[in-house]
């Protein structure tokens, strides 16, 4: 096998395994994983060019009589560059442009992909140093053992006929364990409605933050779009400010207030994000607040204090329980 910065294969499959195995969130690791790396792509184009509309298209296909399972992910950000290839073949190297539009990546996405899928490709429309369009396509687990797990550069670049970037995603599940974590994922969202709340309440710090950002989704043969028109217009935000005997400084943090169509009674819980993601916080504690009110709202929160303190997939915030009291 070849290698060079990549790492061998057996260690990646290692490090896969023990990172999801006793994962309690299961299959939805994989969404959220590649999700929001598609997310990050289109805002970080969207913050070069004034004019760029971001766009993703999530594709679900499976049923009981039909599989292999697939889900195709398509954006319309910069595609590989260069630049966006050295990040993606070391498993531990931070994006340093991420980094700088605050999503806190943790460098490790990729091995949901090798957890969770039988088999994948990236398909990669980006600009050259000359600025000509040009195209990739990488299979995974690569055809040949030469080659070190998502090592772009072993795999040809040609000419490309399109008129503009993108990256699309395949990961096909085949084996009776993938497609098992499937189904018990898919069966909490038996319809298309129902998944289209669970993305907004996954991935709603990215939503709620931009005019533009347009999702299309593709589920049980519905069409869904989903956009910050579609929230409550009367969302209202409440600065929050956390004193600990053990931080220099008060934690800041804002209180997301999304009108719901019943009353609130008793104590009500807020959920939390990381890295612009749902988290939860450590230890199986809760964030609730208590109150009556013939107005309904659901509570959400979100700090830059939670995304330094998120664990290695960004689905459990790890704080001190003086904190969370």
């Amino acid at each position: 096998m070849k290698v060079h910065a990549m790492e061998q294969k057996s260690n990646v499959l290692f490090r896969a395994e023990k990172e999801y195995k006793r994962r309690r969130e299961g299959f939805a690791c994989l969404l959220r994983e590649i999700i929001s790396n598609s997310l990050h792509a289109v805002l970080i184009r969207q913050s070069k060019e004034c004019e760029f509309v971001p766009e993703i298209e999530l594709n679900l296909s499976f049923n009981d009589k039909s599989e292999p399972y697939q889900i195709d992910l398509t954006d319309n950000g910069e595609g590989f560059t260069a630049e966006n290839r050295s990040y993606f073949e070391e498993l531990d190297k931070k994006n340093l442009e991420k980094e700088q539009h605050h999503f806190h990546p943790l460098g490790q996405g990729r091995l949901a992909i090798v957890y969770f899928c039988d088999a994948a490709e990236y398909e990669t429309v980006y600009k050259d140093e000359n600025g000509s369009l040009k195209k990739r396509t990488i299979p995974y687990p690569p055809d040949s053992n030469q080659y070190s797990l998502f090592d772009f550069n072993s795999f040809p670049e040609n000419q490309s006929t399109q008129n503009d970037s993108y990256t699309k995603l395949t990961v096909r599940l085949n084996t009776k364990t993938s497609i098992e974590r499937a189904k018990t994922f898919f069966s909490k969202y038996p319809d298309s409605e129902s998944f289209k709340q669970w993305f907004i309440e996954t991935f709603f710090p990215f939503i709620v933050s931009n005019e533009q950002l347009k999702i299309r989704i593709n589920y049980d043969d519905r069409h869904e779009i989903i956009q910050k028109n579609d929230l409550e217009s009367s969302i209202e935000t409440l600065p929050v400010e956390v004193l600990s005997d053990d931080q220099a400084a008060p934690i800041n943090a804002l209180l997301w207030l999304l009108p719901k169509n019943k009353r609130n009674h008793g104590e009500q819980k807020i959920v939390c994000f990381a890295r612009n993601l749902q988290a939860e916080i450590s230890e199986g504690k809760t964030l609730t607040y208590s109150i009556d009110s013939t107005e309904g709202y659901s509570f959400y929160l979100t700090s830059d204090y939670f995304d330094e303190h998120v664990d290695s997939i960004g689905c459990k915030i790890c704080i001190d329980s003086q904190i969370i009291e």
